[in-house]
């Protein structure tokens, strides 16, 4: 199954990494936000997918020795998705100290989801999901990560696994 280059979360130089989704409650990072902003026109695509997920496994793997992989999540990591009934999403990643967060939307199209941040803005990326069982989600795609920490992030290949914490 084809997929696109995905680079969802862009944690801060000089760390600089990109992974996709994964996140914490939108109510948290949008807690500003008045209610009638977080409603929007519902899809119904995205219906078995509203929620909060928290990552299990946070996969990442450089595509030019796929051996020098690791798992965020072993490596004391976390990541966290929110996803609202408007189709607006939360994305949070805490990895080696730092903090990223995403905000944007997302949708759905057949086994892609494809997300397009708004905060910070960027460029739509795809993924491929999975639903298992209703509560368990798997996340895989191409994406960067910047494994030998030099600025410049390598092509990557994720797998996230997700478990619903909250419908």
């Amino acid at each position: 199954m084809p997929t696109s280059r995905s680079t969802p979360l862009r944690p801060p130089s000089p760390l600089r990494r990109r992974l996709p989704l994964v996140l914490l409650p939108l109510v948290l990072a949008l807690g500003g936000c008045d209610e009638d902003d977080l409603l929007g026109p519902n899809d119904p695509a995205l219906e078995p997918l509203v929620g909060e997920w928290r990552a299990t496994s946070f996969r990442v793997e450089p595509t030019a020795a796929p051996a020098l992989g690791f798992d965020v999540i072993e490596e004391g990591g976390r990541f966290g998705l929110d996803i609202e009934p408007s189709g607006r999403y939360a994305a949070v990643l805490e990895f080696n100290g730092l903090v990223s967060t995403e905000l944007g939307t997302i949708t759905v199209s057949g086994s892609e989801l494809i997300q397009t941040p708004t905060d910070p803005p960027g460029d739509p990326t795809t993924v491929n999901w999975e639903l298992i069982d209703d509560d368990q989600l798997i996340l895989t795609g191409e994406s960067e990560f910047d494994f030998n920490q030099d600025g410049f992030p390598e092509p990557a290949s994720i797998r996230i696994d997700l478990d619903r914490v909250t419908p």
